[in-house]
């Protein structure tokens, strides 16, 4: 069932003709790449019943709750990985539904789907542009940022068993400042700097430039001396690869931080 409809701009349509180029939102399943697909109409022809029955009470019943959920991807692998994860993830009544799962970067679209259905945008190893951040917090949609599997999966359970609610919390662990820009390719750059203060790990940062906040990104990887490392700690220098829609510079400072749901008081 199709549940929104863009144009190329990215502007809703209620109704495309023959030869426009769409986004279409609503599908059960990730169509190929030139697969054809037939929209219809049914309709149903009303009939009065040969013994008419009086009417019985109508009987209230609880909607099953779910957890709806927009899942972008990097790769169309993953994708489907996650899809078939996500599927058969459920507690007691409630379960997740995916309504709407692509590859590629977090958009408006995505955040205007999620704000009409109330639901959460899980990012998987792909970027989320500041722009996009922004219209998210404004229209109160939260978009969940993910580099492991894992994680994703056990906090859409901990959504199920009503462990968390769907409420963010954000705490600043740590600056770098970058010393050196070794490589930038696209929206991706290997740079160098320093931990001024707290701790710096694989997560999401804000981009500060003389003292105001001018983008965002994520710390993809850490390296000290050629080696992995999960965390570098205040007066520690390190090379990381980062993704960022705005090109880092020297002299740049990354704020660092940890989103992550608020778990319900006992």
């Amino acid at each position: 069932k199709i549940k929104a409809m863009f144009d190329y701009q990215g502007q809703p349509l209620k109704l495309a003709g023959p030869g426009d180029p769409v986004e279409i939102m609503g599908f059960s399943h990730l169509p190929t790449v030139g697969e054809p697909v037939t929209l219809a109409r049914e309709t149903l022809p009303i009939a009065a019943p040969a013994n008419p029955t009086p009417p019985q009470e109508a009987k209230d019943t609880e909607p099953r709750p779910r957890i709806k959920a927009i899942l972008k991807a990097d790769t169309q692998g993953s994708l489907e990985a996650l899809r078939n994860a996500i599927g058969q993830l459920k507690v007691g009544e409630v379960q997740p539904k995916i309504i709407h799962a692509a590859v590629g970067t977090v958009t408006e679209s995505d955040v205007t789907l999620a704000a009409a259905s109330d639901g959460l945008v899980f990012a998987f190893h792909v970027t989320v542009p500041a722009a996009v951040m922004k219209t998210a917090d404004r229209a109160g949609v939260r978009v969940r940022e993910f580099l492991i599997v894992y994680e994703l999966l056990t906090e859409i359970e901990g959504l199920l068993q009503g462990l968390l609610e769907p409420e963010e919390s954000e705490q600043v662990l740590g600056h770098l400042e970058i010393k050196a820009v070794f490589m930038t390719k696209r929206t991706e750059q290997v740079v160098g700097g320093k931990v001024t203060d707290g701790s710096v790990k694989r997560l999401p940062f804000r981009l500060q430039r003389s003292g105001e906040v001018v983008g965002t990104g994520r710390i993809t990887s850490l390296r000290h001396v050629d080696k992995d490392i999960k965390e570098a700690k205040e007066g520690q220098e390190c090379g990381i690869r980062t993704e960022s829609a705005v090109p880092l510079q020297e002299g740049d400072i990354l704020e660092v931080y940890l989103r992550e749901l608020k778990k319900k008081e006992k």
